[in-house]
């Protein structure tokens, strides 16, 4: 009988592991789809610069 309750005990602390596992991962994942947005936000920002410039440049070239 003591075998199987520490059996259950055993069981039931790893699938609080587990639980406690999978959280982490889904706070992972939460955080890196943050990150991604912010690279592709800037990459954007980035990208409006230089088409701002690219345009600022020409306009001056082009009305010398």
């Amino acid at each position: 009988m003591k075998k199987c309750e520490a059996l259950e005990h055993d069981a039931s602390v790893q699938g609080t592991e587990l639980a406690k596992a999978r959280q982490s991962t889904q706070d992972a994942r939460v955080e890196a789809q943050g990150a991604l947005q912010e690279i592709q936000e800037a990459k954007k920002i980035a990208a409006g610069k230089a088409f701002s410039m690219q345009s600022k440049y020409l306009r001056r070239k082009s009305s010398c």
